[in-house]
C-alpha cells in the first residue's frame, strides 16, 4: 500500500509541473512546496503594438492560495504582438524598431519572510536579443513599473526546442517587499522575441521563525514519545 501511495504522490507531482505550460521544462524543484507561487505567460493578447497587462495564464500559490492572488505582465509602446511567428503563435517581439522596449511582470507573494527565490524559465528565439539582465521593482501591484535594482542574467539549464527555440533558466534572490514583487527582463539587443514565460518564487522565512517553527516540531515530538511510554 505505501509503494502505490509514492507512486500517486509522484504521479500528482509530475502532472503539476506539466500543467504549467508547453515548454516548462526545467521547473524548480521546490514547485509546490510551502511559501511558492508560480505563474505563466504564453499568450499576450491580441496582435498589434502595446501598451498592455496581461493576466497570468497560470498562477498558482501554496499553500492554500493568497487572498486577491494577482500576477500580471506588463507591455509598453515599443512592443508587438504577433498571431504567429518563426513557427510560434502569440510571440512578443520586443522592440521591433530596434530601441529597447520593456517588459514587466508582477507577482503578489507572502509577506513577513526574510528573502525571495526567484527561478525563471525563458523561452525566446535566438535570432533576436538575449535576456541580458533583470530589473527588481517596487512592491506596488500597479504597471508601469520602475526598476529600482538590477541582476545579471545569469543562464542556467538551456533547452533547444526543434523548430530553433530556447528555453533557459535564471536564478537570484532579491530582499523582501511587503506582498508583491516586480521583475523586468532587459536584453542584450532589439528586437528579441519571447514566446513563453515561467517565473516560481519560494518566499524563505526569517531565522527566527525558523527557530520557532523547529522549536514547535521538537516540542510536538517530546508529546509523541511521552504519550508512547505512558
Amino acid at each position: 500500500m505505501r509503494r502505490i501511495q509514492s507512486c500517486i504522490a509522484v504521479a500528482i507531482v509530475a502532472g503539476f509541473a506539466a500543467s504549467v505550460r508547453a515548454d516548462d521544462v526545467f521547473p524548480p524543484s521546490w514547485r509546490g512546496q510551502f511559501g511558492t507561487v508560480t505563474a505563466a505567460w504564453d499568450f499576450w493578447g491580441q496582435e498589434g503594438f502595446g501598451p498592455r497587462s496581461i493576466n497570468a495564464g497560470f498562477y498558482s500559490a501554496n499553500p492554500g492560495g493568497l487572498p486577491d492572488p494577482l500576477a500580471r505582465a506588463y507591455i509598453d509602446s515599443n512592443v508587438y504582438v504577433h498571431n504567429s511567428l518563426f513557427g510560434r503563435q502569440s510571440v512578443l517581439e520586443i522592440g521591433p524598431n530596434g530601441a529597447p522596449g520593456d517588459i514587466g511582470f508582477g507577482m503578489q507573494n507572502y509577506p513577513g519572510y526574510d528573502s525571495l527565490i526567484v527561478h525563471i524559465q525563458i523561452t525566446y528565439y535566438p535570432g533576436g536579443g538575449a535576456p541580458l539582465q533583470f530589473g527588481i521593482g517596487p512592491d506596488s501591484d500597479t504597471p508601469p513599473w520602475q526598476w529600482q535594482e538590477y541582476v545579471p542574467a545569469v543562464v542556467g539549464d538551456t533547452f533547444m526546442h526543434d523548430d530553433g527555440w530556447r528555453t533557459a533558466t535564471y536564478g537570484f534572490t532579491v530582499d523582501p517587499s511587503t506582498t508583491f514583487h516586480g521583475f523586468g527582463i532587459i536584453f542584450t539587443d532589439y528586437p528579441a522575441y519571447v514566446d513563453q514565460v515561467v517565473v516560481d518564487t519560494r518566499a524563505v522565512p526569517a531565522p527566527s521563525a525558523l527557530a520557532l517553527l523547529a522549536l514547535g516540531a521538537g516540542a510536538a515530538a517530546r508529546r509523541r514519545r511521552g504519550t508512547c511510554t505512558d
